[in-house]
């Protein structure tokens, strides 16, 4: 489905934090909270047990929760690229977490937003094109669809991802490492490791299968834990120690990259679908020759969803 920027639609349930504009959605088993900066998902609260699932964005340790990741994933040798001779600079994970979104349509449990190129997108990414984010809140799951649409006058690449991060523990009373990570299906998957300067190093990928992943801070010393997936997947976060968990599932990625800083340390542990992957080495720094680049024809959409369901 197409959509256009046309209609705004608007229910007042709104507050202003840090000088940004969260609105809310609820039902009675819970509560979320997005912001229009980035249109990033900034609390999952359990209204019957009062536990937080998403990250709480400090700025010492991590000043993000849950940033959409466009127009590429992951970081370009030296921060750019190059699109019909002309050199670009693009910063890791692109522009759209750190662009303002519009408010489309709001009911109590749903929420569409919206943002459209500009002259400053344009500067960094010479491209015309419609994002829209979908969120939508049924009992106790929440769905975020990303839909891209190519107002161009040619086919626009492109990666897309989410940086989800998720408070570990859920349960306050517990600690980081009584949590772990289970995947499904469970099965051996190629891991793909960055260098130091956070390209992909294709040619020592390897398979493996580790789940369920203990989580403990040394886990990533050398940066996060990338999984190639295919057709439906899913990873549930979990304790021995309490009956709280949560579960991320979706379809159609690429990738998932698994993150927790370090040395600087913080208690949550991020869950990303991705489709694309950080500049692979030897890179010929050209846009369309990006490894796990996708290519969107003129007047044409993509659209991707994952699901965050809460227990």
């Amino acid at each position: 489905m197409r959509l256009h920027d046309n209609i705004f639609i608007r229910i007042d349930s709104k507050k202003i934090v840090g000088g940004i504009e969260i609105i809310n959605l609820e039902n009675e088993q819970c509560s979320v909270g997005i912001s229009l900066h980035g249109a990033e998902l900034k609390s999952f609260k359990n209204r019957l047990t009062g536990f937080e699932y998403i990250w709480k964005s400090d700025p010492v340790i991590w000043n993000r929760s849950a940033p959409f990741l466009f127009p590429i994933v992951g970081r370009l040798k030296s921060n750019a690229y190059f699109y019909q001779n002309k050199k670009f600079s693009l910063g890791q994970h692109g522009f759209l977490r750190d662009m303002d979104f519009k408010v489309r349509q709001q009911t109590k449990t749903e929420a569409t937003l919206f943002f459209k190129s500009n002259p400053g997108t344009i500067e960094m990414y010479p491209f015309h094109f419609e994002i829209f984010v979908r969120y939508a809140l049924v009992n106790n799951r929440l769905s975020m669809e990303f839909i891209l649409n190519n107002t161009s006058e040619e086919s626009i690449p492109f990666s897309y991802g989410n940086h989800a991060g998720f408070s570990a523990p859920i349960n306050p009373e517990l600690h980081f490492e009584d949590y772990y990570l289970e995947a499904t299906p469970n099965k051996d998957r190629e891991r793909i490791v960055l260098t130091d300067s956070k390209q992909a190093d294709l040619g020592n990928s390897f398979m493996e299968n580790n789940f369920p992943i203990r989580l403990t801070h040394n886990l990533f010393k050398q940066d996060a834990l990338i999984y190639k997936t295919e057709g439906q997947t899913q990873f549930t976060l979990k304790s021995d120690k309490d009956p709280a968990k949560l579960v991320v599932s979706f379809k159609d990625f690429d990738y998932v990259g698994i993150w927790s800083p370090y040395p600087t340390l913080g208690n949550f542990v991020c869950i990303q679908p991705w489709c694309g992957i950080a500049d692979r080495v030897g890179t010929d720094q050209q846009l369309e020759n990006k490894y796990g680049i996708y290519q969107l024809e003129k007047k044409e959409s993509f659209s991707r969803e994952f699901m965050i369901s809460i227990y």
